[in-house]
């Protein structure tokens, strides 16, 4: 029979800050890797990916002051992210170029941060009030119909599609045009996910 803690053991657990935030982030995880966006990647990519997110240093956001910190150490996540991907895609190449699948790493990369730092209590308020600016927006064909009414931006038809200098130049225009209302670029996914179709 397998041992079952007491109440006592699991909160006296919980009382350890680490163990708790490692908590967080795997719940988060189990979020971000829902259907919607599982389902467009190789069969068995989910197991890979959990302990590839789990181990990404987002304990480094705490010194990032920049925007400019924030993109090198956003690049250098995507990075290993995609590595996992392509190690998911060997086997079953779903996707013919391992270029294919940088949409897709950063996508889940920035679902991951944006539900750390928004929607939990991973992070202290003062890293959250920091951060939150420097999030990039998790990229999809709901973000891509909704940067539709800014015509000088021409969206991708698919994630799959999706280059690295049009993620970043969609990147910078949500970016230009959120700081001239002072808020965060991320306030825009809140937007193309919530409205309605026209």
């Amino acid at each position: 029979m397998k041992y079952k803690p007491s109440f006592s053991e699991i909160f006296a657990a919980l009382n350890d800050n680490t163990y708790h935030k490692g908590l967080i982030k795997k719940r988060i995880i189990k979020i971000i890797l829902g259907s919607s966006v599982i389902r467009a990647l190789p069969a068995g990519t989910k197991p890979i990916l959990m302990p590839c997110l789990e181990s990404l240093p987002v304990y480094e956001l705490l010194k990032t002051n920049s925007q400019k910190a924030f993109n090198i150490w956003h690049k250098k996540q995507v990075a290993k992210v995609k590595k996992c991907l392509i190690r998911c895609n060997k086997e079953s190449k779903r996707f013919d170029k391992d270029e294919q699948l940088f949409g897709h790493a950063a996508k889940i990369l920035n679902l991951f941060l944006s539900h750390l730092v928004l929607y939990s209590a991973y992070f202290s308020q003062h890293v959250i009030i920091k951060t939150k600016y420097f999030l990039h927006v998790p990229l999809d064909r709901n973000v891509f119909s909704a940067i539709g009414v800014d015509e000088s931006l021409k969206a991708p038809t698919s994630i799959k599609s999706l280059k690295s200098k049009t993620y970043y130049l969609i990147q910078d225009a949500i970016r230009e045009s959120a700081a001239k209302s002072d808020l965060p670029a991320i306030y825009f996914d809140e937007y193309a996910w919530t409205k309605d179709d026209d």
